[in-house]
């Protein structure tokens, strides 16, 4: 009997250290508790008198005071992020997954936002003036975040208080203190002249993208070195097979390569080869996001074409494949 009980405590013993159990616990993925966000960043010249007693001329001179000594936060923490202001691109990772993010930069008197609801670990949007005046409204006509995957403002209101802020930025002379007087009256009439169903809409899916979708050009995408730059730049025809059912998406992406040739400068990493890559996603009005293993997509959609990018969202050995914006073209195979 005492032999019987050293036998089934060993074996208990084992269990805790190699996770017993039906699957195989040794294999379960955890969810993923970090999202990035990328994208493009775009500002106006801005008066001097939201800026010191410095003149930026131009929207780089801004962007690279934004990147020397602005700052970050999302969902109200500070941030660290990285901002190339000789291509406006942005990213700013390691971001806890919730339900959205918002995303708000900003340098003295200038500040620049967007919110986005959660669609995957890798993000890709644009902050500029019509994103800082939608979240704007989102914020003063008090609409619930945790929906917006359902519901958006109207391009037309956003881009109505895009053009005022346009308009304050630039004018001459003008101090922070009038800059908020100014959106603090015209935030009022907005809430007094536009009724909440007038300013928002419900983003359905605008097409059904089941089927079949290839490229009618061959394409060009990258593979990238361990340092995540880029080192081969692949042809290759490209098609996505894609099944949707209400807002999500399940599929797979096809790449066939025709040739590649090596970056010049760079480490050409490992052969470019015919990649078959499973992705999930949604689609919101327009805007779909599909995530693979290591590359997602984020693209635009009508009734026949997809349009958009490839990302890598493998920060760590960089095995995902990018593409130039707008450099992923299908269309819909009848």
């Amino acid at each position: 009997m005492k032999s019987s009980s050293l036998i089934l405590l060993a074996v208990l013993v084992i269990c805790t250290l190699a996770g017993c159990g039906g699957g195989g616990g040794g294999s379960t993925t955890l969810p993923a508790t970090e999202t990035t966000i990328s994208g493009q960043i775009e500002v106006p010249a801005v008066d001097n008198g939201l800026l010191g007693a410095v003149s930026y001329a131009t929207d780089e001179a801004l962007l690279q005071k934004i990147a020397d000594s602005g700052t970050c936060t999302v969902n109200g923490k500070s941030t660290a992020f990285t901002l190339v202001p000789a291509t406006h691109y942005f990213s700013v990772s390691e971001i806890p997954v919730a339900t959205f993010y918002e995303v708000k930069f900003t340098y003295e008197g200038v500040e620049l936002r967007m919110i986005s609801p959660h669609s995957s670990t890798y993000i890709s949007k644009k902050i500029n003036l019509s994103s800082t005046a939608e979240a704007m409204l989102i914020d003063k006509y008090g609409i619930d975040k945790s929906t917006l995957s359902d519901v958006a403002i109207k391009d037309e209101w956003k881009d109505y208080l895009a053009g005022k802020l346009l308009t304050q930025y630039q004018t001459v002379g003008i101090t922070r203190d009038a800059f908020e007087s100014f959106f603090s009256t015209e935030m009022a009439s907005f809430t007094k002249n536009v009724p909440l169903n007038t300013l928002t809409t419900v983003l359905t899916p605008a097409v059904d993208l089941t089927g079949t979708w290839k490229t009618a050009i061959p394409m060009k995408y990258y593979t990238l070195n361990g340092l995540g730059e880029r080192a081969a730049e692949v042809t290759a025809n490209a098609t996505l097979t894609v099944k949707q059912s209400g807002n999500s998406l399940s599929g797979t992406l096809e790449l066939d390569v025709i040739s590649w040739t090596k970056v010049a400068g760079s480490d050409a990493g490992y052969t470019p080869i015919d990649e078959g890559i499973d992705v999930t996603g949604t689609i919101s009005s327009t805007q779909v996001a599909l995530k693979g293993q290591f590359t997602s997509a984020a693209l635009e959609a009508t009734s026949d074409l997809l349009r958009g990018k490839l990302i890598n969202t493998d920060d760590y050995a960089n095995l995902g494949l990018e593409t130039d914006e707008n450099g992923l073209n299908l269309v819909k195979q009848k």
